[in-house]
């Protein structure tokens, strides 16, 4: 019984979820995905567009941003969870109906960015927590944000780079080891409604700084192993 229902199924997950990720980060990967393909199912059911479900997210977004404001943090954490789902949906719909187009890229993309921005502005002027932490949040995303998205990842369009050991395992293993911005909600949604607004400034500071950190650091050593074959 219990393998005809897990064969059922992965049957309806390979036909709704056209494409995994591979690698892909750990939240996606082991929890979101599981129920993609129930949300793919049921927009294409009633012939919903990925935009539509880009723009639903986003208001769940602004939803659950808002209840923080007001400490309905439970309330907050459903709106959440449901817009990390969409965010993935919206995709995997367009991939399942074949319905791609450059404005749709646009679309999820800024409305992902001023998300975001609407977010972590609030947490900064929401939560009374010690003004070197709110200096240093900002300055984390900032530097995030040009580094990462500036210089790591189009030159990892351009080359493939060297994995260390231990971060190679978890590749070859289909996972991505990073604190991604999956993780940044997590400790968003756990740290309010635990009240513990001190420890989720620490975590995210610390967390993001690590992971920008260390792909820079993969970056630098990928085109120093590059220069010494060149020259070997």
């Amino acid at each position: 019984m219990k393998d005809s229902i897990r064969d059922k199924y992965w049957t309806f997950r390979r036909k709704y979820l056209v494409m995994e990720r591979t690698p892909d980060y750990v939240i996606p990967k082991y929890f979101i995905h599981m129920v993609e393909p129930f949300f793919i199912y049921w927009f294409n059911r009633i012939r919903w567009t990925p935009n539509q479900v880009t723009l639903l997210g986003a208001f769940s977004m602004v939803v659950g941003t808002v209840c923080m404001y007001f400490h309905a943090f439970y309330i907050s954490a459903l709106f959440f969870c449901f817009y990390l789902v969409l965010d993935c949906v919206d995709g995997g719909l367009a991939r399942y109906q074949k319905s791609f187009s450059n404005f749709g890229k646009l679309l999820d993309r800024w409305t992902d960015s001023v998300l975001r921005l609407f977010l972590l502005f609030t947490l900064f002027y929401l939560y009374d927590v010690p003004l070197a932490f709110k200096i240093a949040f900002v300055i984390t995303f900032a530097l995030d944000y040009i580094i990462v998205l500036c210089y790591v990842v189009p030159y990892m369009r351009r080359q493939k780079l060297y994995r260390g050991k231990i971060k190679g395992w978890f590749f070859k293993r289909g996972i991505i080891p990073s604190y991604d911005i999956f993780w940044v909600y997590f400790t968003i949604i756990v740290c309010n409604i635990l009240e513990q607004p001190f420890w989720m400034f620490l975590i995210i500071i610390v967390g993001k700084n690590l992971d920008w950190s260390y792909r820079l650091f993969e970056v630098l050593r990928t085109k120093k192993m590059i220069k010494q074959k060149r020259w070997s």
